[in-house]
């Protein structure tokens, strides 16, 4: 599949070296992510109330890089996340796909406050391919990594009207 807009939809390159696996669980959706590149394979997991307060960012993200990895054929997003099998349903992503939610589900596992949660989203979905890259795999490989990311891109957490009022900021 070639690279160029299809529907109103600018349509990337899917790699099969980044794939995710898109499961139903009790609280709802948790995509697992897998990337074989490089020879080694690197996993991250995006689920729960990140998930769901999140769902639109990461579907928006997701919305043009759906393929069936058996048939290559696109799949209808919407029709691929509702009857999704216990074992899971593979789609292939872009590795820019890969990379934000990959960012996303390491900088907010063990975040409390969905409100930072859905900033560092809203951020993340502003960014280009080069800083979410250049952040995932230069600043997400230990704690002081991850905790200075969280700072940076929704602050300390003490401030909850200043994260609400960015919030409705960035949702316009």
């Amino acid at each position: 599949m070639a690279q160029g807009y299809r529907q109103g939809c600018y349509v990337q390159d899917q790699d099969p070296r980044y794939q995710a696996v898109i499961k139903g669980t009790s609280d709802g959706l948790e995509i697992l992510l897998k990337a074989f590149a490089d020879e080694t394979k690197k996993e991250a997991i995006l689920g729960g109330k990140a998930l769901n307060r999140c769902f639109r960012i990461v579907s928006h993200w997701l919305h043009t890089q759906v393929l069936c990895p058996k048939t290559g054929a696109e799949l209808n997003l919407h029709q691929s996340l509702r009857n999704v099998p216990k074992r899971g349903r593979t789609i292939i992503l872009s590795e820019e796909s890969w990379r934000r939610i990959a960012l996303l589900a390491k900088v907010s596992k063990g975040m409390v406050d969905m409100n930072r949660v859905e900033l560092i989203a809203l951020r993340i979905n502003r960014m280009t391919h080069e800083e979410v890259t250049y952040l995932y795999l230069c600043r997400c490989d230990d704690d002081w990594g991850i905790k200075g990311l969280r700072i940076m891109l929704a602050g300390d957490g003490t401030d909850k009207e200043k994260v609400k009022e960015m919030l409705s900021k960035y949702r316009k």
